[in-house]
């Protein structure tokens, strides 16, 4: 069977600081929040972080966009730490 992961794509405007200077002029709350989206995407566990990485700042390059931060993650049981054996 196939393994699969699920990364996480957080990716915002390349003009998040003209945003900014334009909100400070005009006395508007500046949050940078609002100018990030996030994706996710499901793919074979085979993937390396740098792959996805790699992909997505690919996808993005013809974009005004620019991926500020990606994880993935699988459903592969964690093991416990010594902490979680006192805490049990």
């Amino acid at each position: 069977s196939i393994q699969g992961q699920y990364c996480m794509i957080t990716y915002s405007s390349i003009m998040l600081h003209e945003f900014e200077e334009y909100s400070n002029h005009h006395g508007f709350e500046f949050e940078e929040e609002m100018f990030m989206f996030k994706n996710g995407l499901c793919l074979p566990a085979s993937c390396s972080l740098a792959q996805v990485e790699n992909f997505t700042k690919h996808l993005l390059q013809e974009t005004n966009f620019v991926a500020i931060r990606t994880f993935c993650q699988t459903n592969e049981p964690q093991s416990p730490h010594a902490l979680d054996h006192f805490v049990m």
